[in-house]
């Protein structure tokens, strides 16, 4: 399977629950059209880190078909990612606004929405060898950041590893990978202030720092 191959918007029918879900999400007013599809990864083709999710949002990703964007969460990913140099734009508005990624790639531990955004083990199992395909297309990716417990959990079920504990802030190592994990910036966690921008773009600013190969990390500055 070539990285192309990867980033097409193919129909997938694999889990029924979801493609019976995703197909009933009606547009909200003002919006005239929804992806309501599998929502790709995103970002560029040479990158070194890979950031996971959990799945898309049913008025954010799967309206938009751009992962993290349409919602909350993405609001304040691009924005540090921005602040890091890793974005050209500090908005992901839709799929086709011209922004592009630098040294990163975006995906989701699930590529269509779940109801209530709770998917059941089948469905992980169904979608965790797109996770698995996209990494073994991408040999350059070092480090892989976690946005929540789930996806830190999907991310070691799809490297064949057992998860540690997850720890906001945390940092391990899973194979030839260092793995990085934080809290969710789902727009509950914002709201309580279990999650700011200043805490995405610390852990960002830490991930560049924290020992990466001079001679990958020199190709994205």
């Amino acid at each position: 399977m070539t990285l192309s191959f990867l980033f097409e918007r193919i129909p997938c029918t694999k889990c029924e629950r979801l493609v019976e879900y995703r197909s009933a999400i009606k547009p909200k007013p003002l919006f005239s059209h929804y992806h309501n599809n599998p929502v790709p990864p995103f970002g560029d083709e040479n990158a070194w880190l890979l950031i996971c999710g959990l799945a898309p949002g049913a008025h954010g990703a799967n309206r938009t078909g751009r992962v993290f964007t349409g919602d909350g969460a993405g609001v304040l990913l691009y924005r540090a990612l921005f602040k890091e140099g890793f974005s050209s734009r500090p908005e992901s508005v839709s799929a086709d606004d011209g922004l592009e990624l630098k040294g990163a790639i975006i995906t989701n531990a699930l590529h269509c929405v779940p109801p209530g955004n709770k998917a059941l083990p089948s469905e992980f199992n169904n979608c965790r060898p797109n996770l698995q395909s996209l990494l073994a297309a991408m040999p350059l990716v070092t480090d892989i950041l976690c946005i929540g417990r789930d996806a830190f959990i999907q991310v070691y079920k799809a490297l064949g590893e057992r998860p540690p504990e997850f720890k906001n802030n945390g940092e391990y190592r899973a194979g030839r990978y260092r793995v990085w994990a934080i809290y969710h910036c789902s727009r509950l966690n914002q709201n309580t202030g279990r999650i700011k921008i200043e805490d995405m773009v610390s852990l960002l600013k830490h991930i560049k720092k924290s020992g990466q190969d001079k001679k990958i990390y020199d190709k994205f500055k």
